[in-house]
């Protein structure tokens, strides 16, 4: 399922103040210095290349290392590949990036309650 249109939430903060949100939904998306980049961040200890982030469905998503020279952590751990979840975050740089995947609404199934419905009522029954 490569290049899934996934709705992914970049909330991105440096130290506790949050400068913006982001919402994309792109197979690839590259993090960094540089005009180009999907996330550009404006840290002067983020890479210019710093990283990508690989989407192949709402439960497979990635982040890759791209030999950032501060390097790349996920919840704390510095990684070179890792796979992401809905809550993570991203340190890169100085700059700390909360991972929302999916729009929300997909995330939980519906529940439906069957305690609400009456109980069946027996019309007929057939001998056996």
């Amino acid at each position: 399922m490569a290049g899934a249109k996934v709705p992914l939430t970049f909330r991105i903060f440096k130290g506790d103040q949050l400068l913006r949100e982001e919402r994309l939904s792109l197979s690839v998306i590259k993090l960094g210095k540089v005009p180009s980049a999907h996330l550009k961040l404006d840290d002067e200890t983020v890479s210019r290349m710093h990283a990508i982030i690989e989407v192949n469905g709402p439960g497979d998503v990635s982040i890759i290392d791209l030999g950032s020279t501060k390097g790349t952590f996920v919840n704390g751990q510095k990684v070179n590949k890792a796979k992401l979840q809905s809550g993570d975050t991203i340190v890169v740089g100085e700059t700390r990036i909360e991972l929302a995947i999916g729009s929300g609404e997909e995330d939980e199934p519906t529940k439906v309650s069957h305690s609400a419905l009456p109980p069946a009522e027996v019309i007929a029954s057939t001998p056996r």
